[in-house]
């Protein structure tokens, strides 16, 4: 299947080198749970298109490796009803 025109916009967008101060940082990872980002979750069916399309999984990997080895704080919220 084709990429459409916006996917490759969203996925050629070039980011600027950006310093932060891991002390002062914080990464925050809100509602990765298995029953959106795994096949067979709940709720998968309903966002695995658009996390394919952008790349979620994959981007979200590559900023928390950059962000723990930059010593930065993250914290992980789960969505609570």
């Amino acid at each position: 299947m084709a990429e459409s025109t916006a996917t490759q916009e969203i996925n050629s967008i070039e980011t600027p080198d950006i310093e932060v101060n891991p002390k002062e940082t914080a990464l925050v990872l809100i509602e990765y749970q298995n029953e959106f980002t795994t096949e067979g979750g709940a709720l998968h069916d309903a966002v695995k298109e658009s996390m394919a399309t952008t790349k979620t999984l994959e981007n979200s990997k590559e900023l928390l490796d950059a962000c723990r080895a930059a010593g930065c704080t993250v914290v992980h919220v789960p969505i609570v009803y």
